[in-house]
C-alpha cells in the first residue's frame, strides 16, 4: 500500500533548519540557528541593497529572523541572517515585493515592547 504521493525523481529542499537547539547540530546548516516555521518569501532583485541580489529573503514565523540564502545548481551556496535595523518582529505572516524589486514583510507583531513598529504594518527591508 502507498501511504504517499507517486515515486519519482524527488528534490532536496534547498534550505531547511532544526526545530529546537537539541537538533541543530544534525542539520544542513548547522549554524543557521533552529526556528518553527518558514514563512516563502521572494528572491531580491531590488537596487536599494546590492548585497542581496539574486538572494532568495525569507524568515521564521515564530522567531522574527529573517534569512538570506543563495543557490547554484539546487543547492544552497551562502546562507545567512539579516540583522533587522529597527528591531524584532514576530510572526512574520507574508512577505511582498514592488514593482521595483524591494522586499517588505508584513509581521503580525513588531517591536512588542517599545511600539515604533505598527502592528501589522507593512515593513521594508533597508540596508544597515
Amino acid at each position: 500500500k502507498e501511504d504517499g504521493p507517486a515515486k519519482g525523481d524527488w528534490i532536496d529542499p534547498v534550505i531547511e533548519y532544526a526545530h529546537h537547539a537539541g537538533l541543530e547540530k544534525d542539520s544542513k546548516f548547522p549554524g543557521h540557528g533552529y526556528g518553527v516555521s518558514i514563512t516563502g518569501g521572494y528572491v531580491y532583485r531590488g537596487k536599494a541593497i546590492p548585497a542581496l541580489q539574486g538572494a532568495y529573503i525569507y524568515g521564521d514565523f515564530a522567531t522574527g529572523l529573517i534569512f538570506a540564502v543563495r543557490q547554484k545548481n539546487g543547492k544552497a551556496t551562502e546562507h545567512g541572517t539579516i540583522h533587522q535595523q529597527k528591531g524584532t518582529v514576530y510572526q512574520i505572516a507574508s512577505f511582498g515585493e514592488d514593482a521595483e524589486g524591494e522586499v517588505y514583510l508584513l509581521p503580525l507583531v513588531a517591536n512588542p515592547s517599545n511600539g515604533r513598529d505598527p502592528v501589522g504594518g507593512i515593513l521594508q527591508i533597508v540596508a544597515e
